[in-house]
């Protein structure tokens, strides 16, 4: 096993980006076209284990939130009802407040 270093010291080869504790944040473009293609593709998935179905919901999640307030979108507020309720069927043991706390807001943004 090589030395081990403390806090803020780099090891010999490391360049210093990897050693520095000073987090810079970028602001990266939102490409709405590529997230709705990736989370559509993903919510058209056949669950066929148990492991997929939160990724499976969480697509079905945000599609609706993009349909709900037009990201990338026309919106359009029944798809976007589908696609919660699709959430909540693909992951019956998921989380569902935040996806009933959407359907009760978009049925009041309905009417």
């Amino acid at each position: 096993a090589g030395p081990t270093t403390g806090p803020g010291e780099a090891e010999e080869g490391l360049p210093a980006l990897y050693t520095s504790t000073e987090v810079e944040l970028l602001p990266q473009p939102v490409d709405y076209e590529a997230s709705l293609a990736r989370y559509r593709k993903t919510a058209e998935m056949t669950v066929t284990g148990e492991w997929m179905s939160a990724f499976v919901a969480r697509a079905s999640f945000n599609l609706g939130f993009m349909y709900q307030f037009g990201l990338g979108v026309s919106q359009d507020l029944h798809m976007a009802k589908l696609h919660y309720h699709r959430c909540r069927e693909v992951d019956p043991s998921g989380v569902h407040t935040p996806v009933t706390m959407v359907l009760l807001a978009l049925g009041a943004h309905m009417f």
